[in-house]
């Protein structure tokens, strides 16, 4: 499975789990459909560059707590819209149909255990995005 169809899946699992709970529970193809922006937002930026901007606008420690291995430190909705740039989260939320608010609370709270997913092992690579592959011998 490619990094694309992995985070769509984890991001499609999470919303659906997030939605389950919300007053949006009965939007037919709602959570699909947030997937698929989001995995586009991943494909245009990469996930290495989600994190960077994150990085750059402040939340080195949070991105690190979330590759790294260990508890996952949160991020806030003000967090994720400040760093991603408020025309990202509003061109997100504007292709899924729900306010920005909305989008940039699910985003914080599906980030971090979608990167430390991605990141098994500890260690993310940067240049693609994708969680590095350690090779490991059977005895």
């Amino acid at each position: 499975m490619g990094l694309f169809d992995e985070v769509k899946r984890q991001f499609g699992n999470a919303v659906q789990g997030y939605m389950a709970g919300s007053s949006n529970e009965g939007e037919s193809g709602q959570p699909s459909a947030m997937a698929d922006h989001f995995a586009g937002l991943v494909e245009q930026l990469g996930l290495g560059g989600i994190l960077q901007k994150l990085r750059e606008g402040g939340l080195e420690e949070t991105v690190s707590s979330w590759i790294g291995k260990g508890s996952n430190l949160p991020i806030s909705a003000e967090q994720v819209r400040q760093a991603l740039g408020s025309d990202t989260v509003q061109n997100l939320a504007a292709k899924v149909g729900i306010p920005p608010e909305q989008i940039a609370s699910l985003l914080a709270q599906i980030l971090p255990d979608t990167v430390d997913r991605m990141s098994p092992e500890g260690q993310l690579d940067e240049t693609t995005g994708s969680a590095t592959e350690i090779e490991t011998e059977t005895p």
